[in-house]
């Protein structure tokens, strides 16, 4: 018995020295900068750095509406040059939904229909910034081809009106985005007023939610299968981020 409790003695000793051993050789190694990993540049960086470069330039000075207050010569002049900088830019978005929708319409569809409900040509121009990421790492092309003479808001509603078919994200067209896009939506409340606290757009909250979500999903696809997707509880569950 006393053999038994000096071996017992000794495991609990050594492995308290093992784990002291390593939490100062954890400790030091992390001093040293021994555990320090070189950062990375995201691929798409000089994508996102062009398209703000562009975006500020394309957008300096453009105004949102125009002002019908002064009527004088000089007034209406710039009134013209501002309306025909503004048609410019709609046509250059409705051409660029309607080259999408000519392969994924169903994004197409969603972007024209936000387009339409805010006339915000800078929200329209991120959207399909975004679009053309994916494509761009899918190597795919858009037909380039459009009539901007004829291109319209009636025209390119009607090509979408029945809009179907996969959507350009993969993510999108699986079961676990259905149940994070479920939460969300019973959520969206507190989501609104936690983005309210934070002074930020809410969309900036669900999107990091999306991320972690599916990044919860595919890290434990089993218990997913398994659990998850039959009963649909997780959009209801206590461990939603």
């Amino acid at each position: 018995m006393k053999k038994a409790f000096k071996i017992t003695g000794r495991i609990i000793v050594y492995g308290f020295a093992v784990v002291g051993f390593g939490l100062v050789a954890g400790f030091f190694a992390v001093n040293f900068h021994l555990t320090d990993t070189a950062g990375t540049v995201d691929e798409y960086n000089q994508d996102f750095q062009a398209f703000a470069d562009e975006s500020a330039a394309s957008h300096d000075g453009v105004v949102a509406g125009v002002s019908t207050d002064d009527d004088s010569l000089a007034a209406v002049g710039q009134k013209i040059i501002d309306l025909q900088t503004i048609r410019e830019a709609k046509i250059q978005i409705l051409c660029r939904i309607q080259s999408l929708g000519s392969r994924y319409p169903t994004n197409a569809q969603k972007i024209f229909t936000i387009y339409q409900a805010t006339d915000d040509t800078v929200l329209a121009e991120h959207m399909l910034f975004a679009a053309d990421l994916e494509l761009k790492n899918r190597d795919e092309q858009l037909p380039t081809d459009c009539d901007r003479a004829t291109i319209s808001e009636q025209n390119v509603a009607a090509a979408l009106a029945d809009a179907s078919g996969a959507n350009l994200y993969a993510w999108i067209n699986h079961d676990e985005w259905e149940t994070i896009r479920a939460a969300m939506v019973k959520d969206s409340a507190t989501i609104h007023d936690a983005a309210t606290v934070a002074d930020i757009d809410p969309r900036l909250i669900a999107a990091n939610l999306s991320v972690e979500q599916l990044r919860l999903f595919h890290s434990q696809r089993e218990l997913f299968e398994k659990f998850f997707k039959p009963l649909t509880i997780l959009g209801n569950a206590t461990q939603i981020s």
